[in-house]
């Protein structure tokens, strides 16, 4: 699936490149066609567009499924080590080493995560309303 995915939306893009650049490479040509021009042209942009498009899409849906891999992975590798790394993630999810780090930071931000040194986290408990200390409210 990825092969057909990515192979024929790579195929796609280029081509219209390719037919783009004809087009202008035809409009300097001494018999003109200028309709056959300006649809060559049109073409090729829009199967640029929609190659890179739908290679995009498909690069949003392997990073969301990466990241749902890696929460899911989470509490398993902090019980298991404590300390959580990127490379632990990295190993385990089809995501890249950048994406891993932006994503790990982005749990840090949100509260989930506590960073404990370079590229080094752990999960921080999660404490509710009946476990917290009572107040004094005298």
């Amino acid at each position: 699936m990825n092969f057909l995915r990515y192979g024929c939306s790579s195929f796609l893009a280029l081509g219209g490149l390719v037919v783009a650049f004809l087009a202008l490479y035809d409009a300097f040509q001494p018999n003109r066609n200028w309709g056959l021009i300006a649809g060559m042209f049109i073409g090729g942009v829009v199967a640029f567009l929609g190659g890179t498009a739908v290679i995009e899409m498909a690069n949003a849906s392997r990073r969301r499924r990466g990241e749902a891999e890696a929460a899911a992975w989470l509490p398993r590798l902090a019980a298991e080590h404590g300390v959580i790394t990127v490379q632990m993630i990295e190993d385990r999810t089809p995501l890249s080493a950048t994406q891993t780090r932006r994503w790990l930071e982005r749990e840090v931000a949100a509260g989930r995560l506590e960073r404990l040194g370079p590229e080094r986290y752990a999960l921080v408990a999660v404490t509710s309303a009946s476990d917290s200390p009572p107040s004094d409210r005298a």
